[in-house]
């Protein structure tokens, strides 16, 4: 048997995280536990991450400190969605040739490697373009 690793990001509210991760990011309800909820699971694509709202073993002061890295295929495609979800794109880094008097990108050659997302509470999502696969778009 393989291991599974699930982040756990801290959050304020585990209605709005449910919210923003499913209804934003297309991940879908896996768990949840507490009375009301108060934590719980999200899964997408073989990738999960959990949520859970502040308790003795984890304060309110790691709220937002979280970061998880998504490696994904079809990385431009990903970006677009979530966009036209009404999430914010945080930054975004591509690579390719610079223009070498001004060391701006050249747009047209340029490939999108990377995009940062928060979540409701400033847990930070990095999207990352996955090795075996083409930009996406």
């Amino acid at each position: 048997m393989s291991w599974r690793v699930v982040p756990r990001l801290v959050v304020r509210s585990y209605a709005a995280a449910e919210a923003f991760y499913c209804g934003k990011l297309g991940f879908e309800w896996i768990a949840e536990g507490g009375d009301p909820p108060s934590l719980g699971t999200f899964g997408r694509d073989g990738v999960q991450i959990g949520v859970q709202e502040p308790s003795v073993a984890t304060p309110e002061r790691a709220v937002g400190l979280g970061m998880v890295d998504l490696h994904v295929p079809a990385l431009v495609a990903l970006r677009d969605a979530i966009r036209a979800a009404g999430v914010e794109i945080e930054s975004e880094t591509t690579t390719g040739p610079v223009d070498e008097e001004t060391m701006e990108p050249i747009a047209a050659a340029c490939r999108l490697c990377e995009f940062t997302i928060r979540d409701p509470d400033g847990n930070l999502l990095a999207f990352r373009q996955a090795e075996d696969g083409a930009s996406g778009g």
